[in-house]
């Protein structure tokens, strides 16, 4: 559990690069987020409705794990188990009846044989149901996360062969998302900065901005020290002028 904190606390500050795209599973619904299209980065490989048919089918396969659970977990008994244990119980109940009037009959022997007769079979109807219900093959219970992976690797495999050499769908089950590996960083974004990289994939004037915000700020410091600088030059002007009116 700890290791898995870490990891999740790890993950949770994943952003996009030019040499992959991340995109977080929404927990409490169960998706993928919409919009998730970096132009800047991957738009030169992969068209955004085709990026945008993947995502929604990890998204769909993500929606409907829980249902797929439930299917998965259900203990599907042939038959003919069930006709076998009904038999069972009409014969025990059978049994009881007879064993009852054969002991209230004047002449109950051959009630009390066939009361015999019906226990036996029932016995060794519920005998037989309980060798084959311990010697049959259980089958494997996933979880939610194991369906998950599993279906998503199969989809993105599919994906991938389709798109080779462009881009890589894949899973990482321990964070919950999906990591979309750019194997043809577009030209000119090969030296890009870490602390460039913005969180939001659409805003792409987020770099000039924080630019124009420094450079604001360097406008405001250097018109404060002027300001500064103004308000002391009235100062000595006034100490001046008290000077030479004492001289006077």
């Amino acid at each position: 559990m700890a290791d898995r904190e870490k990891v999740t606390e790890k993950d949770k500050n994943l952003k996009n690069t030019p040499e992959r795209i991340i995109v977080k599973a929404n927990l409490q619904n169960y998706t993928f987020p919409k919009e998730t299209f970096n132009e800047r980065f991957i738009g030169h490989l992969i068209q955004k409705n085709d990026y945008d048919s993947v995502i929604e089918a990890a998204s769909k396969i993500l929606s409907q794990s829980w249902m797929k659970k439930r299917d998965n977990d259900k203990i599907n008994l042939p038959p003919i188990v069930s006709v076998l244990s009904i038999i069972s119980i009409l014969l025990t109940i059978v049994y009881m009846i007879l064993i009852y009037y054969s002991t209230t009959v004047e002449n109950g022997t051959a009630l009390l044989v066939v009361s015999i007769v019906c226990v036996v079979i029932a016995t060794l109807i519920a005998f037989g149901l309980s060798i084959y219900n311990f010697t049959r093959k259980m089958g494997s219970f996933q979880t939610v996360q194991e369906i998950i992976k599993e279906d998503l690797t199969k989809l993105f495999e599919v994906e991938n062969a389709r798109l080779k050499g462009r881009v890589e769908f894949n899973f990482n089950d321990e964070g919950n998302y999906l990591e979309i590996k750019i194997l043809q960083i577009r030209p000119g974004l090969e030296n890009y900065k870490e602390e460039e990289i913005l969180d939001d994939n659409h805003n792409f004037d987020g770099v000039d901005e924080r630019q124009n915000v420094s450079s604001k700020n360097q406008r405001q410091v250097s018109q404060k020290g002027s300001k500064v600088y103004s308000r002391q030059g009235s100062k000595k002007e006034e100490i001046e002028m008290q000077m030479l009116n004492k001289q006077k």
